[in-house]
């Protein structure tokens, strides 16, 4: 059984608080799975705080939860985690910008953020690293690539990374 929108609202600002506050990394923790389990877009800017938490396990469970919500609004902010200390933070983030690239296709999506992001995700697949996804979003934001030669920048950054298959 769902809450009523209300409730839910009220739930995920309360969550959104312990995120925020509370000093106790695994308590900070379960509020994030539950903003994840509410799978509402007003989760998000807590979990976008979230991934600069302290706590590694934390920034994983954010990344992965926004990856599953899948609003776009968060893309820029899951690409900056792919620099992550942590190496698990980087692919849990790289694995929930994937994610989110298979949503988009045929999507009509508004933003900058989010244009550029589609169009580099039907080019970037599992194989590809986190830096790999990095910089072809980065190019894609800065107007560097285009429908046509997307695919073809996204192959060469492979290259050069040597992760060629």
């Amino acid at each position: 059984m769902k809450p009523m929108p209300k409730v839910r609202d009220e739930l995920i600002e309360k969550y959104g608080k312990i995120v925020r506050y509370h000093p106790d990394w695994d308590v900070r923790n379960e509020a994030i799975s539950g903003l994840s389990r509410s799978r509402s877009p007003l989760a998000v800017p807590h979990l976008v705080r979230a991934l600069r938490d302290k706590s590694e396990t934390n920034r994983e469970t954010a990344a992965h939860a926004l990856g599953n919500i899948g609003d776009l609004k968060a893309v820029p902010h899951l690409v900056r985690r792919l620099k992550d200390s942590s190496d698990s933070v980087k692919a849990r983030a790289a694995g929930a910008l994937l994610w989110m690239a298979g949503k988009t296709e045929g999507v009509e999506v508004e933003g900058k953020s989010a244009k550029a992001f589609q169009l580099i995700a039907q080019h970037i697949g599992w194989q590809d690293s986190p830096d790999t996804i990095r910089k072809a979003y980065r190019a894609a934001l800065e107007g560097k690539i285009n429908e046509k030669n997307a695919r073809l920048y996204v192959k060469q950054l492979r290259a050069m990374e040597g992760s060629l298959k």
